[in-house]
């Protein structure tokens, strides 16, 4: 597990310097936001380097990935991809709404009955935000 961290750590580092980098090109106001992430992604990442190479000296540490079914893993995946590409077909949130509806059917939700509040509670806080509010434009799609 050590090993695996040690790996995700540089490979953030690396993938943060060169985006970074690409930042330099940008104007300075909407620069800030990206610069301030990435600069958070290197120090966290430098910080899971560390760690893992402490731990690696005490061997004491669990398997939290214990009992996680990959395939599970692997199909939220892609669901997730599915829902990507058919948001700009069917629509923002009719997409979300059926990709949280298959999701909650999927990982087990023990409450039949918020099988479609939740999601059309998501939908409706959403819409209110990113439509009404900020007036951000949504994928349109064929139904909505």
């Amino acid at each position: 597990m050590e090993k695996a961290n040690r790996m995700i750590a540089l490979t953030l580092i690396v993938c943060a310097i060169f985006l970074y980098r690409m930042t330099f090109a940008w104007r300075s106001a909407p620069a800030m936001l990206p610069k301030l992430i990435l600069i958070t992604t290197i120090i966290l990442s430098v910080l899971l380097f560390l760690r893992s190479r402490v731990t690696e000296k005490n061997k004491g540490e669990k398997n939290i990935f214990q009992g996680v079914s990959v395939s599970r893993v692997l199909l939220t995946i892609f669901a997730t991809i599915l829902y990507i590409q058919f948001s700009s077909i069917l629509g923002f949130y009719f997409s979300t709404f059926i990709f949280l509806l298959v999701m909650f059917i999927f990982l087990g939700l023990k409450k039949k009955l918020l099988y479609l509040i939740i999601p059309a509670l998501v939908i409706l806080i959403l819409f209110l935000i990113f439509t009404l509010w900020l007036k951000v434009p949504t994928p349109k799609g064929i139904l909505f």
